[in-house]
């Protein structure tokens, strides 16, 4: 991670290789979902940089690192009642916030919720994508063991 220069914020940064890149397709759809919106409760890239070798995705960086590791962390692998309920309530007004806007995630799982000053982000837009009320999603491009 790093310090962002205009802001002076600390960013996380992904770096890509691109020759060879099997996901380029996935991280395309990804940036291409994350430019549509924007919500407190959402992880979207603030800077994308492309070089000739690799791709630079600049995002706010999350302290505490996914909620899966902080899970691990705790003493009964449980938060407590407060907490939990303050992290659903955050991840539930981002993903409603995706769906006010005709994006559905796809790949919601602990390991893809970020918690930075005790608020979770919802990122990793790989596998979303865009939906009509009427069209019928198909296939499992998340993970199968948390699909719903």
């Amino acid at each position: 991670h790093g310090v962002h220069r205009s802001s002076r914020e600390e960013v996380a940064v992904k770096r890509i290789l691109k020759s060879g890149n099997r996901d380029i397709q996935q991280i395309a759809n990804e940036l291409d979902v994350v430019k549509s919106t924007k919500h407190k409760n959402l992880c979207l890239m603030l800077e994308l940089l492309d070089t000739p070798d690799f791709l630079y995705i600049v995002l706010p960086y999350a302290s505490q690192g996914d909620m899966a590791k902080c899970l691990s962390r705790e003493e009964e692998q449980r938060f407590p009642l407060g907490l939990a309920f303050r992290y659903f309530e955050d991840i539930v007004a981002g993903v409603a916030h995706l769906h006010e806007h005709n994006i559905a995630h796809r790949d919601l799982k602990p390991e893809n919720v970020l918690i930075h000053h005790q608020t979770a982000l919802v990122p990793d837009f790989g596998c979303a994508c865009w939906f009509t009320p009427k069209r019928v999603l198909t296939g499992s491009p998340g993970t199968v063991v948390y699909a719903a």
